[in-house]
């Protein structure tokens, strides 16, 4: 089944058509191993990046082999996309094998994105936001770093196609600042590749976190450290997952087995959208683009649940630890509740709304109270 709507339906459509071009001929020497054939979740690195892009439409897609090239050619053979070979792999920078590659599909393409093969564990919904991005260049940034994927519309190709000055992509962009246009993510894969065998078992185990649907370790570390969370939330949020995981434990003893470690990565994470407008949205949407919907579902509900569980759960414990710790002090409902109550007393609605919020926490603590009698 085609994934990509024919060009001409994109373009009665106004849809940019997006081509990708992987540079995959490295010597994959500082590695040790050869990196494109390395196992990443179902498939090799390769085939889980070619897999990723097809299924946000990319196409078409290039692949530019050299060192080993045959191998890798065996391997894609049947996955749909183009494979072009770099001779000149030994003496040949990564721009060279991206020249190859814009050649080839320049003229098909209206953007087209660029990314090295050993950036597998980039997430879907990073590359689509950089698809969607209007603007001539466009990159991924996280704090002070930069990742992938770069995405260049038609004009940018062709005139990176001519680039011959120093520090190949990277000088080009330096060059073309002015209509460089960065897209803030919060996905750890955008901006890790696999040079060296450590970095490869952390890209392993990021891609394991992600198929828990929460981040833990070195994971939920990186999201804590790039979130410019200010110290005050931060020490909030310990005060939070401390909280919450007594209750989990408590709850344990009564024969409820939560998740502890999805309970402690919620609670920490619970504020990283803070500052923003409706910050358990924006949350959650952090949490989903970086790959972890359970968590992204605990954070999107910690102000307001959905819905009041017969028995206590992961959602309904971190939303009310949060309620039981105002800054990084215990309090009661009654002491959390107060003070909110008299920042609405001069507004009929926001009275209203912060009724309907105690008596949520209030129908809240009474479920995990009857959690705890079994």
């Amino acid at each position: 089944m085609r994934l990509t709507p024919p060009a001409h339906e994109m373009e009665e459509c106004g849809m940019k058509r997006t081509g990708a071009v992987i540079a995959a001929a490295g010597l994959s020497s500082r590695m040790g191993a050869f990196k494109p054939l390395l196992p990443f979740g179902e498939f090799s690195v390769a085939g889980h990046l070619v897999a990723m892009l097809k299924a946000e439409h990319a196409d078409p897609i290039v692949v530019v082999t050299g060192f080993r090239g045959e191998e890798l050619e065996r391997e894609l053979a049947d996955s749909g996309v183009l494979l072009i070979r770099n001779e000149h792999y030994e003496t040949s920078e990564m721009m060279d094998s991206l020249r190859l590659g814009f050649g080839a599909i320049a003229e098909l393409c209206d953007q087209i994105l660029v990314m090295p093969v050993d950036v597998p564990a980039v997430t879907g919904a990073t590359v689509r936001r950089v698809m969607e991005c209007d603007s001539p260049i466009v990159r991924t940034k996280s704090m002070d770093r930069y990742g992938h994927p770069v995405k260049l519309d038609r004009k940018m190709v062709k005139l990176a196609m001519a680039y011959q000055g120093d520090d190949g992509l990277r000088g080009f962009l330096k060059g073309q600042k002015e209509l460089v246009r960065d897209v803030v993510v919060y996905d750890e894969g955008s901006f890790t590749d696999a040079d060296t065998r450590e970095e490869y078992r952390r890209l392993l185990a990021l891609n394991g976190s992600r198929g828990k649907g929460y981040p833990d370790g070195e994971a939920l570390k990186w999201l804590l450290q790039t979130s410019g969370m200010p110290e005050t939330v931060r020490r909030h949020s310990e005060a939070v997952s401390r909280k919450a995981l007594d209750m989990a434990v408590r709850l344990s003893r009564f024969g409820i087995c939560l998740n502890l470690e999805l309970v402690r990565s919620a609670a920490l994470l619970h504020d990283i959208g803070k500052g923003q407008p409706d910050h358990a949205r924006r949350g959650a949407e952090i949490l989903s683009r970086s790959g972890y919907p359970l968590a992204a579902e605990i954070v999107r509900q910690h102000h307001d649940l959905d819905c009041i569980p017969q028995q206590a759960d992961e959602t309904l414990v971190v939303y009310l630890a949060d309620k039981l710790v105002q800054g990084e002090r215990e309090v009661s409902l009654e002491e959390r509740f107060e003070r909110s109550r008299v920042k609405c007393a001069g507004s009929r609605e926001a009275m209203e709304h912060f009724e309907r919020r105690r008596l949520q926490a209030r129908r809240a603590l009474q479920v995990w109270e009857s959690s705890i009698a079994i």
